[in-house]
This record gives C-alpha cells, sequence and structure tokens, in this order.
C-alpha cells in the first residue's frame, strides 16, 4: 500500500501508512465505532463527520481500541489519544479526525508497530 501525499503544512514526524481496522472510541461516557483509514507511530486518522462523532473535537481525549480487518479474532490494540484536527473533507478525501497518540503500553505497542510494518 502506498503512503497517502502529504497534507500542506505537514507536522507530523513519521510516515502515514494506510491500513484498514475498526476502532472504538470512547470519549466523555460515548463509544463510537469508526474505521482508521491510515496511522503512522505517531497518530492515526478516524472516517467520520463532525456532525455524527458531535464529542470529537480538538483536545478531546480518547481510549481507543484498534481492531484490524487481518487480526478481527484478537484482543484490540489500546491506545490512548487526543483529537488534534478534525477534517470536514473534500474532493477525493474523506472527512474525518485527526488522533495523535499520547499513550500506549509495552504490549499493545509492539503490536501496533507490528501493524505498521505489517502494512508497508
Amino acid at each position: 500500500m502506498s503512503s497517502p501525499p502529504p497534507l500542506p503544512g505537514e507536522k507530523r514526524k513519521s510516515s502515514r501508512i494506510e491500513i484498514i481496522a475498526q476502532v472504538q472510541c470512547r470519549t466523555d461516557g460515548e463509544v463510537y465505532i469508526l474505521r482508521a483509514r491510515n496511522a503512522s507511530e505517531g497518530g492515526l486518522f478516524l472516517e467520520g463527520s463532525a456532525a455524527d462523532h458531535p464529542l470529537l473535537r480538538p483536545g478531546v481525549e480518547v481510549s481507543l481500541g484498534l481492531l484490524p480487518d487481518e487480526f478481527l479474532d484478537t484482543e484490540p490494540i489500546a491506545l490512548r489519544g487526543r483529537v488534534v484536527r478534525v477534517d470536514a473533507g473534500g474532493p477525493g478525501r474523506k472527512p474525518g479526525f485527526g488522533v495523535q497518540i499520547t499513550g500506549i503500553g509495552p504490549k499493545s505497542r509492539q503490536r501496533f508497530l507490528a501493524l505498521l510494518r505489517l502494512a508497508k
């Protein structure tokens, strides 16, 4: 899979890698099920609209359970993150949320990095 082109003003330290995964996103007592479109060592882009997911706005802390499609029979990869960007989408670009990873345990980190290597 190829990496998406960089966005104007790109600030990330690691390259984005296209992935296909279901993500359980918890915040403020709500649970949303979203699709991850791409990921890097520092974060994820989750597809979805701000209208359908009103609690996901910049600065909001989230708990994530990442379940790659190839590994549906395993335990989700647990991550903590912060919404840093809400993208309304546009021509050829789906709307969604940029989430920076703020916490990940050693076992989850190992599994997450293995997923990124596999997806390259």
